[in-house]
């Protein structure tokens, strides 16, 4: 059923790459083929995102670079984030992640919670571990994120309820948050050597004679890579784990790759999956002025949705895009984000989601017993059988 409510998708976003490329309907306008949403995401001075995500962010935790378009305090802030988070850790994240996810398997009973005992608890851990900091307590620190990831980029309706979760969480998390670093400076005072994480990288960095944030930045842009790591890669995980249980012959490759530890071929099949089910099948851009994509103009002040789940089913820059067909270059793929915003937290989520997929696939009599449950846009519970 799954597949089939999917496939009926694909077939009404390839109606509108045919007949309506670009579609304009009120206030919005709605790009269909791959080309044109390519455009779209790599003109970022002509089609922005501060306007449509940067009051959202900014209520919860200031200024952050998913927020931002591109300019000096942009490039500022990303190159202080990438000198805190290092691409050579990835080994570190792999091996830990191996390590967390084979100790949660050995105690998992014959009935358990797929989401909240492992793909929720796998990134908790990694936040605890890579990031620097577990949060007061397990539920505060998941309701923090997901709340405020709902609030920001997920409720397009803006409601009430979910805006109100989303402050009490913000103004819950940055007081922690600049406590915390408080507390992490003043164990440097006492001469105490501080654990490498992000965090503490941050705070180091305050010292040399590198740009550095201040300690209400740090809590800020802290927050914010935490809120786009957690529910992200909780989402995926479950995402790639309903492409595969409903596929028998990719089910078993998946299952013999975690068996001979393959995470090249585990990290493309889990990536084919999201192309299937992408965490965000569309990506919301503003048109500063009039412009044009295509042979159609876009008028100033229109939302554009960027519809990248079309995009990579069309034909004419995807090749046989209706077959599950592993291993397509990443770069081609907007399952992570495309041009500027492509997903900060890339090189986490591509060592962690294998790793995540390999020890549970492990499991011998691996199947689900319920269907899986949501809250609002979020897998929040699973439940699943083993032998």
């Amino acid at each position: 059923m799954l597949l089939i409510k999917q496939a009926f998708t694909r077939f009404l976003l390839g109606l509108g790459r045919t007949l309506t490329p670009v579609l304009r309907w009120k206030n919005s306008t709605f790009v269909f083929r791959a080309e044109d949403v390519k455009e779209v995401l790599n003109r970022n001075q002509d089609f922005t995102i501060a306007e449509i995500n940067g009051p959202h962010i900014e209520r919860h935790i200031g200024p952050f670079i998913l927020g931002m378009d591109d300019g000096p305090q942009y490039q500022r802030d990303i190159s202080i984030l990438r000198a805190a988070t290092k691409r050579e850790d990835s080994q570190r994240i792999a091996s830990f992640i191996r390590k967390e996810a084979e100790n949660i398997i050995c105690d998992l009973p014959k009935e358990f919670d797929l989401v909240q005992d492992y793909t929720r608890q796998l990134p908790y851990l990694l936040i605890s571990d890579y990031f620097g900091t577990s949060g007061p307590d397990r539920t505060s620190m998941l309701r923090w994120n997901r709340s405020i990831f709902w609030d920001v980029f997920l409720d397009l309706k803006e409601k009430p309820e979910i805006r109100s979760a989303a402050l009490q969480s913000s103004s819950e998390m940055l007081p922690y948050l600049k406590n915390l670093i408080l507390e992490n400076k003043n164990k440097t005072t006492q001469g105490n050597e501080l654990e490498d994480n992000m965090l503490n990288r941050l705070i180091k960095m305050q010292d040399g004679e590198t740009p550095s944030f201040s300690d209400e930045e740090i809590a800020g842009k802290f927050a914010g890579t935490l809120m786009g790591t957690l529910e992200p890669i909780n989402k995926a995980c479950v995402y790639v784990i309903q492409q595969f249980f409903a596929r028998k012959e990719i089910l078993k490759k998946a299952i013999r790759a975690s068996e001979s530890n393959d995470t090249q071929t585990m990290k493309e099949l889990a990536l084919e999956a999201l192309r299937f089910q992408p965490n965000m099948p569309v990506l919301m851009r503003f048109s500063k002025k009039e412009q044009q994509v295509g042979k159609r103009r876009i008028k100033a002040g229109q939302t554009v949705f960027a519809m990248t789940y079309s995009a990579m089913f069309d034909p004419r820059q995807v090749e046989k895009p209706k077959n599950f067909l592993p291993g397509r270059p990443v770069e081609d793929m907007m399952y992570l984000g495309f041009g500027q915003h492509r997903c900060f937290g890339n090189y986490i989520n591509l060592v962690a989601i294998p790793e995540i997929l390999i020890a549970l696939l492990k499991v011998k009599g691996l199947k689900p017993k319920e269907k899986l449950m949501k809250e609002g846009p979020f897998p929040d519970r699973w439940i699943f059988e083993r032998a």
